[in-house]
């Protein structure tokens, strides 16, 4: 039977079947706190998570080292939204191929993970979890999709050069069909660009998707990975640029949006490098004025302080 089933390396089997209560709502990369409801003596945690199908990620438990290291984790996919019942009971799900467990050592904490990979038109998948009581400093569930398809979730900033950071892939190259994740604070009804520079072109016409969602107010984690059908977003916007290794996508904000999502795609190929530069008109012009008007009258105000401490008595 292809359930997935992971007792990592120490400790005992647990015996005989948990079936959990209630079922917990995730996401890509969303590291969810086991501890919010670690109350018995083994707690049994059940998950409900969106996937599209053909992703490959890292089911994880991080722990504190020196803690008891019996897990056992079940999987179950299925193509259409289960209910809450289908999740506890896996009815109607179909299991998950077994993967090779695996772990890393990160100072303080292990994180213990194996890696799956959703099958096509499968929608949804349901996470078994068995936790055993134990006095953990850390202990974080994840699905981590980061070195495969889905970035973490940037916030940045605007007229700002952002080099991608290649450290968390295995050849320290983005891979094809890699989608960045970015959250930024904008102006309303302003003129932008996302612009991006890399070491090699392909064609530029398709080497690189870019999609943007506006919103009145801060995005949630789960509204950028996927979307919101009640936001305005524009989707593949084309290139502008017509110089080899630089990409310029325009778009215009509208009325009352203070926040954007963008998700960049590379069709490239694997990439050694790649800068990220979101261009705010308006955030320009904020910056001009700042330089030409504000710096002056703060230094003419410095300038009359020191003056009047100087020769006025100021102790």
């Amino acid at each position: 039977m292809k359930i997935i089933y992971l007792l990592l390396v120490f400790g005992l089997a647990f015996c005989g079947t948990v079936i959990p209560t209630e079922v917990y709502d995730i996401y890509y990369n969303y590291e969810y706190s086991l501890y919010q409801n670690y109350d018995t003596k083994y707690k049994y945690y059940a998950f409900r998570l969106p996937v599209n199908g053909g992703d490959k990620m890292d089911i994880e438990i991080k722990i504190s080292k020196f803690s008891s290291q019996t897990f056992s984790v079940l999987a179950w996919e299925y193509k259409n939204y289960p209910s809450v019942n289908q999740v506890i009971n896996h009815d109607g799900g179909y299991p998950v191929d077994c993967p090779t467990q695996k772990y890393k050592d990160y100072g303080n904490y292990w994180i213990y993970y194996f890696t799956v990979k959703a099958d096509a038109d499968y929608k949804y998948f349901a996470i078994h979890v068995t936790i055993p009581d134990d006095d953990y400093k850390t202990l974080i569930f994840q699905v981590d999709l980061t070195k495969y398809k889905y970035s973490t979730i940037q916030d940045l900033s605007l007229n700002t050069d952002y080099p991608w950071d290649k450290s968390i892939f295995t050849d320290e190259k983005i891979p094809k069909d890699y989608q960045i994740y970015i959250r930024i604070a904008s102006f309303s009804q302003d003129k932008c660009e996302v612009q991006l520079t890399t070491d090699y072109t392909y064609d530029r016409r398709y080497d690189f998707r870019v999609d943007i969602c506006q919103y009145s107010y801060k995005p949630t984690q789960q509204q950028v990975y996927y979307g919101d059908i009640d936001v305005p977003c524009d989707n593949d916007i084309p290139n502008t640029c017509e110089t080899d290794l630089h990409y310029y996508f325009p778009f215009e904000t509208e009325s009352n949006v203070n926040y954007l999502s963008i998700r960049i795609t590379n069709n490239l190929g694997d990439l050694d490098n790649l800068k990220i530069y979101i261009y705010s008109e308006t955030g320009m012009k904020v910056a001009i004025l700042v330089v030409v008007i504000v710096l002056p009258v703060l230094a003419v105000g410095a300038i009359g302080y020191f003056l009047y401490r100087k020769f006025c008595g100021g102790s």
